[in-house]
């Protein structure tokens, strides 16, 4: 009997110590499964490559804890990234990724898993700019013809944009990429992207150098763009008319600012200013009286 009785608490202390036990007791208590998992994650931040075995030796717990608690951080995950899609239209699988602070390797694996659980969708065709929507309870996932007649009526719409592009530039001489967002209502870096495209198809070509007073315009039927010697060649035919008509302007009108100069030019008065160095430079002009308001210009004669 006594014997019995020994076996009986031996084998209660070896169910005690035994990991399977400990595991029990973190499922019975689930502030110490939280524990755990805050545990798991900060191990998880500081280095996202560690394997189950190296995570199940730093929190001193079985790889089955360890299996339990990643599977509870990824679904919670998949409802934040859920979340996020329905509470942000548009957003990107790069914002994801840094809200989240994950590597963009696993918010894609997440957003597969979701779309085969019938929760997401893909609602835009193109790779640079890719979003997901959430569907609704009962909603089936749109069919490979209608998310390819989706993708031509994208396609078919930025064409149309393209089209207004050209006719703004057609119509606004000087019209900048910022002032073509702006008409058209998309970003600035899709304008630049269709500007690309626009030219690679050889419709417009860029006028003028600088980033400040370059512009683009309309190339029309047979014509061929422009060398990249011939285009610095006629930058500085116009650069010399800009400069003769300025030095005019400060021979008729004595006293005329650096503002009235670029009005009457039609450029900014940034653009003006270094034409008037430029000007100096050469040894066309020169500034008569105090700095400030109070100095101005005048032509120098050609000895």
């Amino acid at each position: 009997m006594k014997k019995e009785k020994l076996l009986i608490l031996w084998g209660l202390l070896f169910m005690s110590l035994s990991p399977v036990s400990q595991a029990a007791k973190e499922e019975c208590d689930p502030s110490l499964f939280r524990q755990k998992k805050e545990e798991v994650l900060r191990l998880l931040r500081e280095n996202p490559r560690i394997n189950r075995k190296e995570l199940a030796k730093n929190i001193n717990e079985p790889t089955s804890t360890v299996h339990k608690i990643l599977l509870e951080i990824r679904k919670e995950r998949k409802e934040k990234v859920v979340e996020l899609i329905g509470k942000h239209k548009g957003i990107t699988i790069i914002q994801l990724m840094e809200i989240i602070g994950v590597s963009e390797k696993l918010i894609n694996t997440l957003i597969h898993e979701l779309k085969n659980e019938g929760r997401i969708e893909r609602a835009s065709g193109r790779e640079y700019n890719d979003f997901y929507r959430i569907l609704e309870e009962g909603e089936i996932p749109s069919s490979l013809e209608e998310q390819q007649n989706q993708k031509t009526e994208r396609r078919k719409q930025r064409e149309q944009k393209k089209e207004r592009i050209v006719e703004l530039i057609g119509k606004y001489k000087g019209i900048t990429i910022r002032e073509l967002a702006e008409n058209i209502e998309v970003s600035e870096g899709l304008i630049s992207k269709m500007i690309a495209e626009l030219k690679d198809k050889e419709r417009i070509e860029r006028v003028g150098g600088s980033t400040n007073d370059g512009f683009y315009r309309i190339l029309e039927e047979g014509e061929t763009p422009l060398s990249l010697e011939e285009h610095r060649k006629q930058e500085e035919e116009n650069r010399k008319k800009k400069a003769k008509k300025v030095v005019e302007l400060i021979k008729k009108h004595k006293g005329i600012t650096i503002k009235e100069l670029a009005e009457n030019m039609r450029v900014s008065e940034k653009a003006m200013g270094r034409i008037i160095r430029k000007l100096k430079d050469e040894k066309q002009i020169e500034r008569v009286g105090g700095s400030g308001s109070s100095g101005f210009y005048r032509a120098l004669e050609k000895s």
